[in-house]
């Protein structure tokens, strides 16, 4: 993988754990993404809206742990 694409990515998780929020400028308008077979209410989800549906229902079913906790695993980076 490219460094480009490390710092891109990157920067969604950092963003996600300032935000919460998916950093829709890392995504194509008219994304599609499709939840595992094994996910409940399996389906594809369209554009960045869609996306911001998805990551609210997985949150909806989870315990979702605070954004500082999930920035430092995630990324190594952790809030100043």
């Amino acid at each position: 993988m490219s460094q480009e694409n490390v710092d891109l990515v990157r920067q969604g998780y950092e963003h996600f754990a300032r935000t919460g929020e998916p950093d829709a400028s890392l995504y194509a308008a008219d994304i599609e993404w499709h939840s595992a077979a094994e996910d409940p209410g399996r389906e594809v989800f369209h554009g960045v809206e869609g996306v911001k549906k998805l990551i609210a229902e997985v949150a909806e079913s989870i315990s979702v742990p605070s954004r500082s906790s999930f920035s430092t695993r995630a990324t190594g980076w952790s809030p100043a």
